[in-house]
């Protein structure tokens, strides 16, 4: 967790990052990857950066 918080507050010009938020946002996207395989596995498409990719792409 360490390195993640020290790669993201130089990035945003801050000295330090919360430890609360950096966990946080660990959490969220590990979330997301897991949701992301499900519903590619279960057919499903993905929108990802303004455009749409069918499933197993």
């Amino acid at each position: 967790m360490g390195d993640i918080r020290d790669h993201f507050a130089p990035r945003s010009g801050a000295g330090l990052t919360d430890p609360a938020a950096a966990g946080i946002f660990v959490s969220i996207a590990a979330w997301a990857g897991h949701q992301r395989a499900r519903l590619e596995a279960e057919g499903h498409s993905i929108l990802c950066r303004g455009h749409t990719h069918p499933a197993g792409m």
